[in-house]
């Protein structure tokens, strides 16, 4: 009876040990996203060979899920968090280039000689997508437009009340003890509370949540900031209120013949990672315990069958 378990455990479980390794390996090889050279050299500044399209520049809590429903009906390839945290493999994928080395990616793209240490190239190639919005990309649409050139920038807009309510829902979610103990094993929490959200609120993010003046200063502050930086032509500034129109004449596109989607992701967003991360845990689990119980199993068969 032993023999006949333990030879069955082998036999099923070679596919297991495989991809087990795999997706070990997927956490553990060397991390080639943001690196750091002792001797830059001047080539690395050269742009970015990644068909990247879109870069999305406008802030949380602006209609950008419904957008980004919107951009991947017109058959674009969208990063967004929340459609992202629908996909486990995808969210691997696209946090790893973020949290790698304790978030140093955040750090680097501080510092004037960013150039020479990250490779948004290999980021963008491992997401697979043309169009780049939300967490945690908004932070750095500078630095991503300098490497992509050739983009066009779009920018939601909703009305300041309704958006700084809903703003201020979205960081008290963030700062959440359960999301917190969820997306641990991740690193994702760290990524959003100690690193992106105090830079995307300048450092300010209790003063945010109880200082509306301040809130209303910093919103029309970087909406200004977007439209000195990002050339005219390539800009679009909207609300989603308008539907399809001002988007798609924007990107020479042809309005679909359904209606703009209208995605309310308010207080999902972060229950949503927490399943994903949550997936991603009960697996790693399972694979500490039947790997050991795999390979016990294995030596017993190993040892009767010889």
């Amino acid at each position: 009876m032993t023999y006949s378990f333990s030879r069955f455990v082998y036999l099923c479980g070679r596919p297991l040990l495989a991809l087990t390794l795999l997706t070990m390996y997927g956490f553990t090889r060397p991390h080639t996203h943001a690196r750091i050279s002792a001797a830059p050299k001047k080539s690395s500044k050269r742009v970015g060979k990644y068909p990247l399209k879109i870069i999305h520049a406008g802030l949380h809590r602006t209609g950008t899920a419904s957008v980004a429903e919107a951009l991947g009906m017109l058959g674009y390839k969208v990063w967004h968090m929340e459609r992202a945290s629908r996909n486990c493999s995808l969210l691997l994928r696209g946090t790893k280039f973020w949290t790698r080395n304790n978030c140093e990616v955040f750090r680097l793209l501080d510092r004037p000689d960013w150039e020479e240490t990250v490779d948004f190239d290999q980021w963008l190639q491992a997401i697979d997508c043309d169009v780049i919005m939300d967490c945690p990309t908004i932070l750095y649409f500078e630095q991503l437009l300098k490497k992509y050139p050739h983009c066009k920038v779009i920018v939601p807009i909703f009305g300041f009340e309704k958006w700084y309510s809903s703003m201020v829902a979205l960081t008290q979610s963030i700062h959440a003890k359960s999301f917190s103990f969820v997306a641990r094993f991740l690193c994702v929490h760290h990524m959003l509370q100690q690193e992106y959200w105090p830079r995307l609120l300048e450092g300010n993010v209790e003063r945010f949540l109880h200082d509306k003046e301040w809130a209303l200063a910093y919103y029309h502050r970087r909406l200004a900031h977007i439209k000195r930086v990002v050339p005219k032509k390539q800009l679009l500034i909207f609300d989603v209120r308008d539907g399809w129109e001002p988007l798609c004449t924007f990107l020479g596109k042809k309005v679909p013949t359904q209606p703009f989607p209208k995605v309310n992701a308010r207080g999902q967003t972060t229950s949503k990672i927490d399943g994903s991360c949550l997936s991603i845990i009960i697996v790693s689990c399972l694979a500490l315990v039947l790997l050991p119980l795999l390979a016990i199993c294995t030596c017993i068969y190993l040892r009767n069958s010889a």
